[in-house]
């Protein structure tokens, strides 16, 4: 798996190694609908009851205005990118727009959502899943859902973006 991210390190003719890079390999659909399936579980299920109670019922606009907000992200990441055309997302806009402090804190933070964010899909699914099916002892759904999880990601990141977009797609 770490061949189809990581580029191998080679010398050159001085002895130096040369400097490892991650490599590009999804496409901007890919990685737009990872976006949207790391946001759908959390927007539907979690967060249309509250929204719909602060606001009277106005979801719809609501949404809308924070679709604004994401607009603007996404036109600030695309001009990001052209600037600064490597992998490393929002740690290397931060480190190489702002400073190297400024990144490694964008760095751990997002770090700590991509790490957080699982665990709390996965306590998410099992709510629901004991609610559909009561019988069945909750730590069944964990063990169950963090080791398709783990199937998934150890396949890589091309077969977690299109199992992504194939669920994304049928929600």
């Amino acid at each position: 798996m770490s061949d189809n991210v990581i580029s191998s390190i080679g010398t050159n003719q001085t002895g130096v190694n040369n400097r490892v890079q991650l490599r590009k390999t999804l496409t901007l659909m890919q990685v737009v609908m990872m976006g949207l399936a790391f946001l759908q579980p959390m927007t539907i299920f979690d967060t249309f009851g509250i929204v719909s109670g602060i606001t009277n019922g106005h979801v719809a606009t609501s949404y809308a205005i924070a679709l604004t907000a994401i607009l603007f992200t996404a036109v600030s990441y695309g001009k990001l990118v052209k600037r600064f055309p490597s992998a490393g997302s929002a740690y290397t806009y931060a480190q190489k727009s702002m400073s190297p402090h400024v990144g490694f804190m964008v760095g751990w933070s997002s770090l700590l959502d991509y790490l957080f964010m699982p665990m709390i899909n996965i306590l998410l699914a099992k709510i629901y899943l004991q609610a559909i099916f009561p019988g069945v002892d909750p730590w069944i759904f964990v063990v169950a859902l963090v080791a398709l999880m783990t199937f998934f990601n150890l396949r890589g990141i091309n077969v977690v973006a299109n199992l992504n977009t194939l669920l994304l797609l049928f929600k």
